[in-house]
């Protein structure tokens, strides 16, 4: 495992290499990084103003930044080794624009994110769109640019390469172009990149992770819309991994906007009933009342149900489809007792002390549980293959050190979080990786090691 400066070095070689070639000679090279994030306790419920817990990995996107004389965004990248030969894709600045306007955001879509381009090269090129749409930009400061990406995030794996990606292009473009942007403003521009350019519909917990997290420590972070309530020492003896599954996951899987839609569903709903718009939040609908909310709420509701009872739909992001059917009970059970669960943990983690408490981690494995089964029976983003790695992980049980495991951020395949003791060896993890990989025919990658966040990093010119 490399260290963040190990892992600068090798990406300074690289950009050195593209000079004469993609990058022009001599001119200053601005370098930003973002690491993956390992989602703890939390996922799903983040878009419904839950708490959510977060663990920054060692894994981690660097981006490098070249203003040029060009009138293009030249992006380079390549996957899983700067030895490889990289993928160029270049757009001329003049797309972005329709008449020396820019052109709206439905329009940036189907230019970025729908045509021949690769879709990497969309979050890419949105970050210098959102940029100039939210005004950080001005069009008149707008210049051609060299980018070149590289990345160590397993791709599609639930670990948030693609926050990863966004937020390491976005803060090296505007370490090259002198904006200054803080790190929450930074998370909200990146989650439009993911919304409104690229089109998945995901929450904001990611981005604000690979901003601001700091190594070994969980962040914790009430997604309304994104408070960061602090940085979680990690308990002593504990320790936090991830072992993915090799089932590719996306958010903007039909099964995720499905769970998100049922659960804004069940918000209007619960709005309507209560009189209140609850700050917009269904996680403001606390345990103490939840009983009497459940009761309420349809097992299943059409959209085109949904729209003859109510007017407005409370999400920017997502549409019921008239003729599919939402889970809107379960969905938004999930994300009211996921809220609970990292409230639990959260309590847990303060009482820890200064000795391991093995009766602790157990209960702190028992919520990781819980959270597990819910994303199977409740909002539909279970996965055979996670199952069987959690199932494997908890035959060790805590005589091996390990409590807890369960499938992460979107689910529907991805990585599956780990709660072992701190002395977890990791020939434990390589049988149940072994044993995995014999039965599945997939193969599996062991997560361990944390590290900063990009505005810790900060910007590093070369």
């Amino acid at each position: 495992m490399q260290t963040v400066e190990q892992q600068l070095n090798e990406m300074e070689d690289y950009v050195s290499s593209l000079r004469g070639t993609h990058f022009d000679s001599g001119e200053p090279i601005s370098i930003g990084r973002a690491p993956g994030r390992l989602d703890v306790l939390g996922g799903v419920a983040d878009y419904s103003g839950s708490v959510v817990l977060e663990y920054p990995i060692a894994a981690a996107t660097f981006a490098a930044v070249q203003p040029a004389l060009h009138t293009q965004i030249r992006m380079a990248t390549t996957f899983g080794t700067v030895r490889t030969r990289p993928e160029v894709v270049e757009l001329p600045l003049d797309s972005l624009f329709n008449d020396g306007v820019l052109v709206a955001f439905e329009q940036a879509a189907l230019t970025l994110a729908s045509g021949p381009m690769p879709r990497w090269s969309g979050y890419v090129a949105g970050c210098v769109y959102v940029l100039l749409a939210s005004g950080w930009l001005p069009v008149e400061k707008l210049r051609g640019l060299n980018i070149a990406v590289h990345s160590s995030v397993p791709i599609a794996a639930g670990l948030a390469s693609s926050a990863a990606l966004e937020v390491s292009v976005m803060s090296a473009v505007c370490g090259a172009l002198g904006i200054q942007v803080d790190g929450s403003e930074m998370s909200r521009l990146c989650q439009i990149v993911e919304n409104r350019v690229v089109g998945a519909a995901c929450g904001i917990m990611d981005q604000v992770t690979v901003c601001l997290g700091q190594a070994d420590r969980l962040l914790a972070l009430k997604c309304q819309p994104s408070e960061v309530m602090g940085h979680i020492q990690v308990p002593a003896g504990w320790r936090f991994v991830g072992i993915t599954s090799g089932v590719r996951h996306s958010v903007g899987s039909s099964a995720y906007t499905r769970a998100r839609i049922g659960a804004f569903m069940a918000l209007r709903i619960v709005q309507d009933d209560a009189g209140s718009d609850l700050d917009g939040y269904l996680c403001n609908v606390r345990r103490q009342v939840w009983g009497a909310c459940r009761v309420r709420l349809p097992e299943l509701m059409s959209g085109e149900e949904f729209r003859r009872r109510f007017d407005d739909y409370p999400d920017s992001v997502t549409s019921p489809a008239a003729h599919e059917m939402y889970a809107v009970r379960s969905c938004a059970e999930h994300a009211i007792e996921e809220n609970e669960r990292v409230r639990d943990l959260l309590a847990l983690m303060s009482m820890a002390g200064d000795e391991p408490d093995e009766q602790m981690m157990m209960e702190a494995g028992r919520l990781m549980g819980q959270s597990h089964v819910s994303y199977s029976n409740k909002i539909g983003l279970g996965c055979a293959e996670t199952d069987l790695l959690v199932d494997l992980l908890m035959e060790h049980g805590a005589q091996r050190g390990v409590f807890g495991a369960k499938i992460t951020g979107g689910g529907s395949g991805g990585t599956v979080a780990v709660l072992g003791r701190a002395d977890l060896s990791h020939s434990v993890l390589r049988d149940v990786v072994e044993t995995y990989e014999s039965r599945t025919g997939l193969a599996a990658q062991i997560i361990e090691g944390s590290s900063l966040g990009a505005i810790e990093f900060g910007v590093r010119t070369i």
